[in-house]
């Protein structure tokens, strides 16, 4: 078997590099498979959680608020506001060159 790291840089940062790093699984070898999941699960969760948030943020530009968007979802506000707090401290993050 051969094992290949998988630096930061490789990792999926949006929803399309993320469903293509998931076709990409396929074609590893077992145990190669199995911490490609590992590390995509990780990475997942994130790029979903950005995708939602961004969901959050239309919502409001659409005229609807945080309020709603919680009632509508079953949730509570202070997890709609988390959400779009986080998004915008991403928005803001420039990577170093």
């Amino acid at each position: 078997m051969t094992t290949t790291p998988h630096s930061p840089a490789e990792a999926p940062t949006d929803l399309l590099s993320l469903i293509e790093a998931l076709r990409d699984l396929p074609g590893l070898s077992p145990l190669d498979r199995a911490v490609r999941s590992v590390e995509l699960m990780g990475v997942a969760k994130s790029v979903l959680a950005a995708a939602r948030a961004e969901a959050f943020l239309d919502a409001i530009n659409d005229g609807m608020g945080v309020t709603a968007i919680a009632r509508e979802l079953g949730i509570q506000r202070s997890k709609v506001n988390d959400a779009i707090a986080a998004q915008r401290g991403r928005d803001r993050v420039t990577p170093k060159h």
